[in-house]
């Protein structure tokens, strides 16, 4: 979890902000590592090939000790997307960035109508 999203935690937990779903986004490139200080603006998200972000509601997610574990979600494509690097999850009214990860071993090559990617979101307390 990014610092800003720490903060904006807090501030759910003292009622000072409402809640919000979560939207779940792919990215071609940006950070190697993903950090405290990233931003949704350090990631460059797909775009085209029939791809669209999915927003997540709280139904979607289960959360075990520090860690909220999300449902399982498949993107499908209609055409070439690129080298598809990773996920991340923004809030869908603030647009900020609670977190983001890498695809491992290696960035999925999204070229073909029909090309799928699964991915099931984690977001962790650090």
């Amino acid at each position: 979890m990014t610092a800003e999203g720490q903060t904006r935690l807090l501030r759910y937990m003292v009622n000072q902000e409402t809640p919000e779903n979560l939207v779940l986004k792919l990215y071609l490139s940006g950070p190697a590592v993903p950090g405290d200080s990233d931003k949704a603006g350090d990631y460059h998200e797909v775009a085209g090939a029939g791809y669209e972000p999915v927003t997540m509601k709280p139904r979607d997610w289960v959360v075990r000790g520090q860690v909220a574990e999300g449902k399982e979600q498949l993107f499908q494509f209609s055409g070439k997307a690129g080298m598809v690097a990773g996920y991340y999850v923004v809030g869908l009214r603030s647009g900020i960035l609670w977190g983001a990860q890498p695809f491992r071993p290696s960035a999925f090559d999204v070229r073909f109508d029909g090309d799928q990617i699964r991915v099931t979101p984690k977001i962790k307390l650090r």
